[in-house]
């Protein structure tokens, strides 16, 4: 059995297609039907397509019904969008209308959301727990999230990009009780270590190597003053995926538990 998914297309056109089924692993399918206006329904089945587990069906605009017979709406609000731009050296100000998602409701509960004057999301409530976010407003930089605001606090985020095949990088969580988190990242992109602090101490970190080939070798998780705890070893198969873990347990840097070693069948054979 496929460890993947496989796409099938329908030629609509010379220049269109249209995805129709998409086989998913352990003997499971998407299939896609399409009207006049698009996409129409939306089926989970069998390889086969003998049985259907499940189904979305588009209603009417932005709402939809499921095989269980419940009903889910989306409402969207068109939003201008202003730029600025220098066109053959003449600064001119653009501007362009876009449809933007403001509210989501089924019969259970309702989401809005809304957004700051770049079409970033500023604030976000569901099931009455209601979330916003403020912005870095440097121009000609990515806009990243600075502060998040939840009920029960807020959260400050501080970055160091790193950048492709150049250098290392960071991203900082400051939490309003005085700890924070820092995500480490490497020049291929990669997670290379979680570290926790309290008040300016590190209070314990996980770190994570990769073979040449960018897949998971080794977890480690160490104390504030860098003891060895735990220990994960991986072995992968050719698409990276871990077919044998080997679990380490230390205690004041000295092994506890070596070698508890066991497998899980990550891939499935034809």
């Amino acid at each position: 059995m496929a460890r993947w998914n496989e796409r099938i297309y329908r030629k609509q056109s010379p220049v269109l297609y249209c995805l129709e089924t998409e086989l998913l692993p352990y003997g499971k399918a998407l299939r896609y039907e399409y009207n006049s206006q698009g996409l129409s329904r939306i089926l989970s089945t069998d390889k086969s397509g003998k049985h259907t587990y499940a189904s979305i069906t588009k209603i009417r605009d932005h709402a939809y019904v499921g095989s269980d017979g419940r009903e889910a709406k989306y409402h969207y609000e068109t939003f201008e969008v202003k730029v600025k731009a220098k066109l053959k050296k003449v600064k001119e100000s653009l501007s362009f209308k876009t449809p933007i998602l403001t509210q989501a409701c089924n019969p259970t509960y309702t989401n809005s959301m809304q957004y700051n004057e770049r079409s970033l999301l500023s604030h976000y409530d569901a099931k009455e727990y209601p979330v916003s976010f403020a912005y870095f407003q440097q121009k000609g930089f990515v806009a990243r999230v600075q502060r998040l605001n939840i009920p029960s606090g807020s959260v400050v985020f501080s970055y160091d990009p790193p950048i492709a095949g150049q250098k290392d990088g960071w991203t900082r969580a400051e939490y309003e009780n005085g700890a924070s988190i820092v995500y480490r990242f490497d020049q291929n992109l990669l997670l290379i270590a979680i570290e926790n602090w309290y008040e300016g101490e590190l209070v314990n970190q996980k770190t994570f190597n990769y073979t040449t080939k960018q897949h998971i070798q080794r977890i480690e998780t160490r104390d504030g003053v860098g003891n060895l705890l735990i220990a994960h070893t991986y072995e992968c198969g050719s698409e990276g995926n871990a077919l044998l873990e080997k679990l380490a347990l230390f205690l004041l840097g000295e092994p506890l538990l070596q070698e508890a070693v066991y497998s899980e069948k990550k891939e499935m054979m034809d």
